[in-house]
């Protein structure tokens, strides 16, 4: 998908229990961010979408202990757009340097998907400074696994 945003996005269509744009995003520290600017990247995609980033925003209410400019950008979008806030309060980084942790990581989606993932931090820092996101559809009935796999694993342990 070709994007005209100056913004560093990279964004796909694809399907699970349904057809959804995915936009990974990184803004970095030092980038001053405008409104305008994630509004113009988000008018960009079809609905509904997946917006995942290390955006390197604070707020309190993604679990920030301060609030920053970028923080109120992305309250205020979230607000006008209807979107819903995927994050729950986990720490998504980790300051190797400082050990201060703090939640500049964030997963935001269309109202019309909330319910229909999970979201969770992985404990285990894997070799980076952010917590892995890990991002399960909650549908199981509607994003099956391959059950024949299962059924010949099942078929050599007996």
């Amino acid at each position: 998908m070709s994007l005209n945003s100056h913004l560093l996005a990279v964004a796909v269509r694809i399907s699970c229990h349904r057809t959804i744009t995915v936009c990974s995003l990184y803004l970095p520290p030092s980038l001053r961010l405008t409104k305008i600017d994630l509004d113009n990247l988000l008018s960009e995609f079809p609905l509904p979408i997946i917006l995942l980033g290390n955006v390197n925003a604070l707020s309190a209410n993604w679990g920030c202990l301060n609030n920053d400019s970028k923080g109120k950008i992305i309250e205020d979008l979230l607000l006008q757009r209807s979107l819903s806030l995927m994050n729950h309060g986990s720490m998504t980084y980790l300051s190797l340097a400082s050990g201060v942790q703090s939640a500049i990581d964030l997963s935001i989606c269309d109202p019309s998907l909330n319910f229909d993932y999970c979201w969770k931090t992985h404990r285990d820092l894997c070799g980076s400074d952010h917590f892995p996101i890990e991002i399960t559809c909650d549908i199981a009935f509607r994003c099956q696994t391959n059950n024949s796999w299962k059924l010949r694993q099942s078929q050599l342990s007996t």
